[in-house]
């Protein structure tokens, strides 16, 4: 069963309107998206999948717009003389890096996601293109011909910092990032002819995937960065073109379309939701046919690129491959855990100040595993609103507070590990309102924290039962709760399990009663950051442990350090073989130090 989409565009060859079209990765369920009968140019995939940038001069002139996920909605965020094309969304969703000619020649820009706040990052005569974000948000690969031919560079998102990363008398165009950030594929005619090729983030170890007489362009890569699809193009005979797949070692090949339209590939999307997408955009070649393509061989290696100085005005930097989490974490010396401090019993602070809680106690485990130490911790107090956007800049390791675990937050904000705990919405009152189940709620005024799921469970409740609930919401869930207790709203909402702590804390708490009943069940679990499937495996891993642990019965004072003669707990626990610890760069007794 697919697990991903592909996202591509499709034209009539050397036609110039172009329609959006998606597909499963097997290249079954194609489906169009967008058409239209203006020019306009490849899009760009916004981080939470809602919105889709795109170039079009559908208004008389190239401007940047932004539309729904449905084509609905179009708003334009340029409006000048000038041509603005490519644009590209930063991870956090936050920002748009486009080129535009407005200054005379083809420079690099970002604005806001709504137009504003333009600013130029490049300033160089010559033509710079095809921006794309690396997966931290901290870097822009592009193109450039400042040094005499079309090379790939990279610049911090501040603009300072430029590096060349390819060098040689070809053409080197269209960069797209692992989503892991350690390596870049690019499109190259360093050997003759347009392919595919796959390097370093620093720009070593080129490697060579495709080799044949078609055009290969477009690469973007799987959500694991193991695969890499591509669009060829064949100009010999009848022209066609052909949407493939093919290993990052350029090993089993797989066509998935075979078209007399040409296809680019724009992105490759989990099924549940949109990814972040890197624009590709190039001209359709003219060029004289040359002969059908011919099966791949595996990856040639080809000499490295030697970084050289960039232009004047901007200090030469050598960027080195985005490190693995625990080596980071690793080299740090403690683990950055984005938690709750308030909440009794999940996260909170004792009378010594000290973190404590379930929720807490999962990144101390953590800490154990890959540190040996559970207090090497650095516990970051993160409100609901502060989530997604904590997760999306990679500045924690991991956040472990009450959090539900939804479709669009695994794709937006991290991926979630295990479900912690299941819970749901539920309500406060005050013992003499009259009201003593759920349906006593209608006409009722009811405080909620704005932004949560206990807001949309709240709405959706109301809704469902023709009930005339007035929902009135607060920045966060203190206001919430000081509202209520004040007497602004005959309720308050929010997640079950939280309820009996904020009652505990009211002078006078027998004043209060909590309602029989949830309006919904929701799982709450851990997320860490996307981009790092090693350190994905060893959270989870983590909580498998705990799990098993409680499963056999073991406690910090009954871990085993010498065999058992029990098979399964002395691999479990490592002391007579391993269950694939070291894998994950995990000592073999790592549960020994996790229960301990």
């Amino acid at each position: 069963m697919p697990t991903g989409r592909i996202v591509f565009a499709s034209s009539p060859l050397l036609d110039e309107n172009w329609g959006i079209d998606v597909m499963d990765e097997d290249g079954s369920d194609v489906a169009r998206l967008m058409n239209d009968a203006t020019l306009e140019s490849i899009p760009s995939w916004s981080p939470d999948g809602r919105r889709i940038a795109f170039a079009s001069d559908r208004d008389g002139n190239y401007e940047i717009y932004v539309t729904n996920e449905d084509g609905l909605g179009v708003t334009r965020l340029t409006n000048n003389t000038a041509l603005d094309g490519n644009p590209s969304w930063s991870p956090d969703g936050r920002r748009i890096v486009f080129v535009s000619d407005r200054d005379e020649n083809w420079g690099i820009y970002v604005m806001g996601v709504d137009g504003s706040d333009v600013a130029r990052l490049t300033n160089d005569a010559t033509l710079d293109s095809i921006p794309s974000w690396s997966p931290d948000g901290r870097r822009i690969a592009f193109v450039s011909d400042r040094d005499g031919n079309a090379e790939i560079y990279v610049i911090n998102a501040d603009g300072s910092d430029v590096t060349r990363l390819t060098n040689n008398a070809a053409q080197d165009v269209n960069s797209s990032w692992s989503p892991d950030g350690r390596r870049i594929a690019f499109v190259s005619d360093r050997d003759g002819n347009d392919e595919i090729y796959v390097m370093n983030a620093d720009g070593s170890d080129v490697t060579r995937l495709t080799n044949n007489t078609a055009w290969d362009l477009s690469p973007f890569w799987s959500l694991d960065s193991r695969r890499i699809a591509f669009s060829s193009l064949d100009l010999s005979g009848q022209p066609s073109s052909g949407i493939y797949v093919v290993n990052v070692d350029g090993s089993v090949l797989t066509r998935l379309r075979n078209s007399t339209e040409f296809e680019i590939v724009l992105s490759w999307l989990p099924q549940s939701a949109s990814m972040s997408v890197l624009p590709i955009a190039f001209p359709i070649p003219t060029a004289t046919p040359v002969p059908a393509a011919t099966p791949m061989p595996s990856a040639t290696p080809v000499p490295a690129a030697t970084p050289i100085p960039t232009a004047t005005s901007m200090p030469t930097a050598t960027p080195t491959p985005a490190p693995l989490r625990l080596d980071k974490v690793r080299q740090r010396g403690y683990l950055i855990c984005a938690g709750n401090n308030s909440r009794a019993g999940f996260g909170a602070l004792d009378g010594n100040g000290n973190n404590v809680g379930f929720d807490i106690d999962l990144c101390r485990a953590v800490a154990a595993a890959v540190l040996g130490d559970p207090d090497a911790v650095e516990f970051r107090p993160t409100t609901a609103a502060e989530r997604g956007p904590t997760m999306q800049s990679g500045e924690v390791d991991i956040m472990s507070r009450n959090t539900t675990w939804t479709s669009s937050r695994d794709a937006q904000w991290g991926n979630f590990a295990q479900t912690m705990f299941y819970g749901g919405s539920g309500f406060m009152v005050r013992k003499d309102s009259n009201i003593s189940n759920l349906i006593d709620l209608d006409d009722s005024t009811v405080c909620v924290q704005q932004g949560t799921t206990t807001q949309l469970n709240l709405e959706d409740f109301n809704d469902r039962n023709n009930m005339n609930i007035d929902v009135v919401v607060f920045p966060d869930n203190t206001t919430a709760r000081d509202a209520y207790q004040n007497g602004q709203c005959d309720a308050l909402t929010t997640d079950r399990s939280v309820l009996p702590s904020i009652r505990a804390r009211f002078p006078n708490p027998d004043d209060h009663v909590i309602l029989p009943g949830t309006i919904s069940e929701e799982p709450l679990g851990p997320l860490v950051p996307h981009g790092d499937e090693q350190w994905y495996d060893i959270v989870k891993t983590v909580m498998a442990i705990l799990i098993y642990a409680e499963a056999y019965g073991v406690t910090s004072d009954t871990v085993p350090t010498s065999p058992t003669g029990d098979w399964e707990m002395d691999g479990f626990f490592g002391l007579e073989r391993s269950f694939g610890q070291e894998g994950m760069g995990l000592k073999d007794t790592v549960a020994q130090d996790v229960i301990r």
